[in-house]
């Protein structure tokens, strides 16, 4: 040996002593631990809520480090249903989820809040997995100086399970007499385990017979995971054609015997002629006169080839087989031929509608599909009547007349409109208008009586009874209601109009009264007209009166002197009617020059009238009385009266000193000068009753003892 070789080997083992403190220090020092839970394990539910636990690192070297965090097993994990990431950035903020985390750390920092998201989809397999957590000091890059931790995730167990036809595989059939067919089933475990499933047949009956090929009667299954059994019915040997036998399989889990699941058979006896029909369409729609085209489809299911025809059964309006439609008729084409078991063929008929049937009625045919005289299939269709529906509302008076659109009212008077406001039916089809009616402008506390739906025939119209009745308490305000008219055949048709209604106050002393216009008896008597006579006493001045009606002209005057005859010992008959109030008021009124003597044959001289409809004042000439005159404008009549056995006075009485308590029949005192109006007959314009008024204010509002038709003198 050479002597210089123990010398060499010992300053080899003295460098390593020298070099080996440096390699200690620089060993990497970390602490990698869990932080929440303490335990690092959770619970989740397959398709349920992440679950989230958080690590933490702490740097105990003396200079700053980069570290990475992996999860090793996350493919592993993820096979299993279970996704998991490092959901931080090391700073405690949520980022995306990611397989590894990389991040500096300063020296004998802590970091804390690192977190390992975990999300258990729905195919999450049962029983308890381990999640690999590693941490890596990059800066040393030494696997063996890694810190691995180890959490864990429990998923809950689920059991389930399905039974269906195999795919291509339908779950009805047939089957020749005392011959068989089978049935291919898929059985899924829907669970989230390994399971074993028990099959059982229920329904057998009449000589049928059903069971599972080999002996299948149970599966094995993992989770998730499918199989397949079959089942075979049997027909008897002396079953008939349209016998059928429907059997119930039912599949039960051996983990927890309260899951099941079912599924029905249905087996048919194949014979020759079996067809099955279809409607393709099931309800057909056309106006009247239409033709509509019905569409089936017919299947051979049992037979041979077949030629067959579509034909009708039993038909009927609505839900009553008795009714009979009339005017209506089916067609159909000749034979078809349909091949043999499996095949289909499209078929039609027509029905035309009849040319005066109502839009919305509805009639139910019974179709068949026979062979020679034999029916071997039936179903059912409909065919619904259609129109253009046109539903008009008019502001206008019968015949189309112009109505107004604003109305005078009395507080605590009912209103009503069916003269004014027209519906219309101007569709060729019988339609019903729905009536509603809203104030948009005022109506506080005011009754509203609407009328029940109006049917209307084609080109049919009807007047619309609103009726309306302000409270006392709205003297003086004004409403605005809006009426409409709606289709009910089809909604879209709709129109309104808005009527303007004014209530008299107090000075209006009643106002001018609208006409009612109810054809209910619980609503007031409709005015059609307004009867006012004025007498005419003092100075000449002839007084006016008004009355709300229908007229169209206006009668020139011809015999003034039946003027005269009119008031004939009016006096007498004012002063006993009138009573102790009309006494008291001659009292208190004071005394008046005496009035101008008319001439005679001038008594009725010419009165001045304002129509109720349109407001246009009439001059009345002819001292005709009873008489009847018609507005020029609007055609509203009025009627005049005279008081029978009246005679024109001969000369003007003076004015009394004192009223008598009961006048005699002799000249009538001389009204005073804020009086000068004296008593007047007036025929009531609705019943005809002869109202004997004595009060001479004016003006004055009165209503008929008898109907209650409201009347207006001035």
């Amino acid at each position: 040996m050479d002597v210089w070789e123990p010398l060499s080997m010992r300053w080899l083992v003295i460098a390593l002593l020298l070099l080996l403190p440096g390699v200690q220090a620089a060993q990497s020092d970390f602490e990698f631990q869990l932080e929440t839970p303490a335990n690092g394990e959770a619970d989740v539910d397959p398709g349920g809520d992440w679950a989230n636990l958080t690590v933490e690192l702490e740097n105990l070297n003396s200079d700053q480090r980069r570290f990475k965090l992996t999860i090793p097993n996350a493919d592993d994990l993820s096979d299993n249903g279970l996704e998991v990431w490092w959901s931080s950035d090391g700073n405690n903020d949520l980022g995306g989820q990611s397989r590894s985390l990389e991040f500096n750390l300063p020296s004998n920092e802590l970091r804390s809040g690192i977190r390992v998201s975990v999300e258990p989809r729905t195919s999450a397999l049962y029983g308890s997995h381990a999640i690999e957590l590693n941490c890596h000091d990059l800066t040393e890059d030494d696997p063996d100086e890694d810190r691995q931790l180890q959490l864990q995730i429990d998923v809950s167990r689920v059991v389930d399970v399905a039974l269906t036809p195999a795919e291509g595989v339908a779950g009805n059939g047939s089957a020749e007499i005392g011959e068989a067919t089978t049935y291919q089933l898929k059985v899924t475990n829907s669970g989230n385990s390994q399971d074993t499933f028990d099959l059982e047949i229920d329904g057998t009956s009449g000589g049928w017979e059903a069971e599972m090929v080999n002996d299948d009667d149970e599966i094995n299954l993992d989770a998730h995971a499918s199989g397949y059994v079959t089942v075979e019915v049997t027909a008897p040997s002396d079953a008939s054609y349209s016998e059928t036998l429907t059997v119930q399989v039912t599949a039960r889990s051996q983990l927890q015997r309260t899951v099941t699941t079912q599924l029905e058979l249905t087996t048919h006896v194949r014979v020759f002629q079996g067809l099955l029909l279809e409607p393709l369409t099931a309800l057909g729609a056309g106006g009247p006169g239409d033709s509509v085209v019905l569409k089936f489809r017919v299947t051979n299911k049992w037979s041979e080839d077949v030629d067959f025809q579509l034909a009708r059964g039993a038909w009927y309006m609505g839900d009553t087989p008795e009714n009979t439609p009339s005017g209506w008729t089916f067609s159909a084409g000749g034979d078809t031929m349909l091949e043999g078991y499996g095949s289909t063929e499209n078929a039609r008929a027509t029905v035309t509608i009849a040319s005066g049937a109502d839009a919305g009625d509805v009639v139910t045919i019974e179709v068949t599909v026979q062979v020679g005289d034999g029916e071997l299939a039936q179903t059912t269709v409909q065919v619904q009547v259609e129109g253009d529906y046109d539903i008009q509302l008019a502001n206008e008076k019968e015949g189309g007349l112009p109505a107004p659109a604003s109305f005078n009212v009395d507080a605590e008077q009912q209103l009503t409109f069916a003269t004014y406001v027209q519906v219309k039916n101007r569709a060729s089809v019988s339609d019903t208008a729905l009536i509603t009616a809203e104030f948009t402008a005022g109506g506080q506390g005011w009754t509203l009586d609407m009328p029940e739906d109006i049917f209307l025939a084609s080109e049919g119209e009807k007047g619309v009874l609103v009726a309306v009745r302000p409270p006392a308490e709205s003297q003086g305000t004004m409403a605005t209601l809006e009426i409409t008219a709606t289709s009910v055949g089809d909604s879209s048709s709709s129109q309104s109009v808005s009527l303007t209604i004014h209530v008299n106050s107090l000075s209006d002393g009643g106002g001018s009264q609208t006409e009612n216009l109810g054809q209910d008896k619980q609503l007031p008597v409709p005015i059609e007209i307004l009867v006012g006579t004025v007498l005419l006493i003092g100075l000449g001045v002839s007084s006016v009166f008004y009355l709300q009606q229908r007229s169209r002209k206006v009668a020139s005057g011809e015999d003034q002197a039946a003027y005269s005859d009119e008031w004939g010992a009016m006096g007498e008959d004012a002063a006993n009617a009138a009573g102790p109030v009309a006494a008291a008021a001659q009292t208190t009124m004071p005394a008046a020059a005496p009035p101008a003597v008319p001439p005679p044959g001038a008594a009725a001289g010419p009165v001045t009238v304002a129509c109720p409809g349109c407001q246009t004042q009439l001059q009345i000439a002819d001292t005709q009385r009873p008489l009847t005159v018609k507005c020029p404008t609007c055609a509203t009549p009025l009627t005049l009266q005279a008081q029978p056995g009246a005679a024109p006075p001969a000369a003007p009485p003076p004015p009394p000193a004192a009223p008598p308590a009961a006048p005699p029949a002799a000249p009538p005192a001389t009204p005073p000068a804020a009086a000068a109006a004296g008593p007047v007959t007036v025929a009531c314009p609705s019943c005809q009753t002869q109202m004997k008024i004595a009060d001479t204010r004016r003006p004055l509002t009165v209503a008929c003892p008898s109907c209650q038709t409201q009347l207006k003198l001035t």
